[in-house]
């Protein structure tokens, strides 16, 4: 016999189409990097690097504005990895007290703040960052490692934004720079930067000097770092600052160390193969010294309750 049903069939559901997966900020920087290790910069696109991430244009185009951008956040984050162990344990050493109080100043993307309180693990530290999206992205990799530090968006210059009145044991100074040391591992660098880049950075590294050491307390350490080769980026910033800072004084420190060369000074860390340029100065703030008394000021010490008051 026949089928009487009647009732109307089920037509199977369509498939989901395939979400593609959501990228991060990270694995972005990753594929970047990979693609300008590969090729100029200009002829890497930013078409070749979404397909290395596995994502789509506007993705990127969401955490960067151009190509440029990218590049400059691909050279921050490699130079961070160089830095930070070094300057960890230059700046804090094995004197400082139990649980100081360290500035990181232009922290982004972290590895430098994360270096600090594994070195030292009860510093409180403070990690100053301009940009909001990396400040996020420095407690993001915080969180990732089970660290903590005190994070602040703001101009490490403009101090009465964001300074709570506590004077530092020790202050991590990575200011921008040309980033010409680690030109042999990005070529690209040369081509990208001005002859005027380099006046205008050093302008704005004495301003963070300026602006940060007040901030120090006596005896406390201050670590400028750059990873430059020049020596308007490095030592003379530090020498017009000696000059200008009489409570400063420097510390022994690896000062420029220069790519390759068996007459460079012998580097720290993990600088040892120096493929890279870099420059450490380690200042220490002096008390003031009082002035001395007045002859006026003998007598009238003597006067008042010296031999002879009776």
């Amino acid at each position: 016999n026949m089928s009487t049903d009647r009732s109307p069939k089920k037509v199977p559901a369509a498939p989901m189409p395939r979400r593609r997966k959501a990228v991060r900020r990270a694995e972005i920087l990753a594929a970047a990097r990979a693609v300008f290790l590969a090729l100029p910069y200009e002829q890497a696109s930013i078409n070749q690097i979404a397909e290395r991430a596995g994502c789509v244009v506007g993705t990127i185009y969401g955490y960067f504005d151009h190509k440029r951008a990218l590049l400059d956040a691909v050279l921050a984050d490699f130079y961070d990895e160089l830095i930070a162990d070094i300057a960890a344990s230059l700046l804090l050493g094995d004197s400082m007290d139990a649980a100081p109080l360290v500035l990181d100043a232009c922290a982004a993307p972290g590895g430098k703040t994360a270096h600090l309180l594994e070195h030292c693990p009860h510093a409180r530290v403070v990690a100053l960052e301009i940009d909001p999206a990396r400040s996020q992205r420095i407690g993001e990799n915080l969180t990732r490692l089970g660290l903590q530090a005190d994070l602040r968006v703001a101009d490490a210059a403009d101090v009465t934004s964001w300074w709570r009145g506590e004077l530092f044991d020790a202050i991590l100074l990575d200011a921008p720079c040309s980033a010409s040391g680690i030109v042999s591992r990005h070529s690209d660098v040369r081509w990208l930067r001005r002859a005027s880049d380099v006046a205008q950075l050093a302008a704005q590294q004495d301003r963070l000097l300026r602006a940060l050491w007040p901030l120090l307390q006596p005896g406390g350490r201050l670590l400028y770092c750059t990873c430059s080769v020049f020596l308007e980026e490095g030592q003379d910033r530090i020498q017009t600052f000696l000059v200008n800072n009489s409570d400063a004084v420097l510390l022994p420190s690896p000062g420029h160390l220069l790519p390759g060369g068996a007459d460079q000074p012998q580097p720290v860390g993990d600088n040892g193969g120096r493929d890279d340029g870099f420059y450490y100065a380690l200042l220490c703030k002096q008390p003031l010294a009082e002035p001395p008394a007045s002859a006026g000021d003998a007598d009238l010490g003597v006067a008042a309750g010296g031999p002879g008051m009776g």
